[in-house]
């Protein structure tokens, strides 16, 4: 299983350090879990909902409509199936 640093994080989903700190103080995202030192740790399920966050994001949707969404299971295991998962992230605003 593959741990990554919240620096790790943004560099691999193109979400600012900031953007993801906020969607978790807005419950858009669980709190991270933590290493002894307090450091946020993030693992592969928590990077595949923010790359869903970031494709829900293109369609234009508000964070509290994303909120809702993100209720359910599909929130995991998007790339389970990945013809959904290109339809969001290629869906842009018209």
């Amino acid at each position: 299983m593959n741990a990554y640093s919240i620096k790790q994080a943004s560099k691999k989903t193109g979400l600012t350090e900031d953007a993801i700190r906020y969607y978790e103080k807005i419950g858009l995202l669980p709190y991270a879990k933590r290493k002894r030192n307090g450091h946020r740790i993030y693992d592969e399920e928590d990077i595949e909902l923010m790359e869903l966050i970031i494709c829900l994001k293109k369609t234009g949707m508000s964070l509290n409509e994303m909120k809702n969404i993100l209720q359910y299971p599909v929130k995991y295991k998007l790339s389970s199936v990945p013809e959904l998962k290109r339809t969001l992230c290629d869906r842009q605003v018209e």
